[in-house]
């Protein structure tokens, strides 16, 4: 078609062995160069990413396919974001060609009494387990702010010296129980595995699901309701069968 054009880009990205600082370099790099495109051209990014990006579809919609196979590494990860960030451009692209300026004020909208009922029926989960985030939650902190108070020319550079000091608090945080858990091992301890895994994943919890009560008016989240409901349920149902079914605690 006349006054558009093709871009093809030919990468070659950091191997495993490059420190995660080459690679932040390289795909803010890529990022910029794609931004340069003129929206109007069609565009092939080509080469080789040295990337394994897995199978996690479900985490990365619409970014990955089906048919990833094995675990995403370190620089799967790189491009996963790197699509993640396209992905929100587009998005946000095609929302204001169709919204026009509105486009904030429509999914205000959308969002508030969604977030309102989910609030009033379900509420907010607390958090019960440790984390890599909550050790390092200050720091995190101003690292934002630093990041929230540039200007769009270093809002990429440092954006990219957030991802990367997380990323480094994460892996510290995680070695460290690894760390752990491998001492336990070797004194046979296991209490002391059974402990720092609860620490990590928080202790089992009855996955009781809300049910609405018996005329259908209200959804029931609390234990005792819940079980009272099902109890009620039940004895109706063998009632109506001419069944006799013992009802057993649920704790």
């Amino acid at each position: 078609m006349k006054g558009r054009f093709l871009s093809l880009i030919c990468v070659y990205a950091p191997t495993m062995s490059y420190t995660q600082e080459a690679k932040d370099d390289f795909y803010f790099l890529l990022n910029t160069t794609i931004s340069n495109i003129p929206p109007a051209d069609k565009l092939l990014v080509l080469g080789d990413f040295n990337a394994s990006v897995g199978s996690d579809y479900h985490h990365y919609k619409p970014c990955l396919g089906h048919f990833g196979k094995g675990k995403s590494n370190s620089n799967g990860e790189c491009l996963l974001n790197l699509c993640e960030e396209l992905q929100e451009a587009l998005n946000k692209s095609l929302a204001v060609s169709v919204l026009g300026s509105d486009v904030e004020k429509a999914w205000s909208s959308f969002k508030k009494p969604i977030l309102d009922t989910y609030n009033a029926v379900l509420g907010q989960q607390k958090r019960k387990t440790a984390d890599w985030f909550d050790e390092n939650n200050q720091e995190i902190k101003q690292l934002l702010q630093e990041k929230q108070k540039l200007s769009d020319a270093k809002f990429k550079s440092v954006k990219a010296k957030v991802q990367r000091r997380i990323r480094e608090m994460k892996d510290k945080w995680w070695s460290t129980k690894a760390d752990e858990l491998q001492a336990c091992a070797e004194r046979h301890d296991s209490q002391g595995t059974y402990n720092i895994l609860t620490t990590i994943y928080g202790p089992k919890t009855n996955a009781l699901m809300p049910v609405k009560n018996g005329n259908g008016s209200c959804l029931l989240t609390d234990v005792k309701d819940i079980t009272t409901r099902w109890e009620e349920y039940f004895t109706n149902y063998s009632t109506k069968k001419g069944m006799h079914i013992q009802m057993l605690q649920i704790t």
